[in-house]
């Protein structure tokens, strides 16, 4: 698989641009809303985002972010949607931990890049704040996880060094959570159950651009 550099993503923030927000799939999505679950251990806290069509009892968007409790800022560990919705899930993303940041995983795929580098050079109400060398999640290389290789690109590696905030929740990030209670109440839906298909299409995903 070929990682792109920085620069080749310039010309490509037209499919942002296009992306459905979170008020879009409140107005024209009436059987779609975000499922969201939390489970704390004793060391680490694990939240999940799921945006689940209850009609068609289809996953359209998932993320996956952990953190160790001495540190503040979520990493991202796995996201995956239909067209059109993958910034949606980083925005969920930044929303549901504000005024806490969220950080890349440290191995980034080719489709995670192109959010990054948009949240750091399109959008000002995102706030990047450069993390410290004696940070735990500090990088000093970027590797490939497909083909573990290193990529001495360093404007890459900036973008997975920083934390990127929110002060406040987006636009209807709120709405669709509750939407999601209410649906989920409606169709009797149990978040496991969610959130086990969404695991497994993430590892069908994933296992298919090995």
């Amino acid at each position: 698989m070929k990682i792109k550099r920085f620069n080749e993503f310039l010309n490509e923030n037209a499919i942002f641009e296009k992306a459905v927000s979170a008020d879009e799939v409140l107005l024209n999505e009436p059987y779609s809303a975000v499922i969201k679950t939390v489970t704390k251990k004793p060391t680490k806290e694990y939240l999940k985002l799921i945006l689940y069509n209850f009609k068609e009892k289809k996953v359209e968007g998932y993320i996956a972010l952990e953190k160790f409790k001495t540190d503040s800022e979520f990493m991202i560990n796995r996201s995956y949607a239909i067209d059109k919705h993958g910034p949606l899930m980083y925005n969920l993303a930044l929303s549901v931990v504000s005024p806490a940041g969220i950080i890349p995983d440290r191995l980034i795929r080719p489709a995670a890049q192109k959010v990054w580098m948009y949240f750091d050079s399109q959008r000002p109400d995102v706030k990047k704040t450069t993390m410290k060398p004696k940070h735990i999640w500090f990088a000093k290389k970027y590797d490939i996880d497909i083909e573990h290789e290193n990529l001495k690109d360093p404007e890459i590696l900036k973008l997975i060094n920083k934390i990127y905030s929110v002060d406040a929740p987006l636009k209807g990030t709120n709405e669709l959570i509750k939407k999601g209670e209410t649906l989920m109440a409606e169709y009797k839906v149990k978040p496991i159950d969610v959130i086990k298909k969404a695991d497994d299409d993430f590892q069908t995903r994933y296992n298919a651009e090995m």
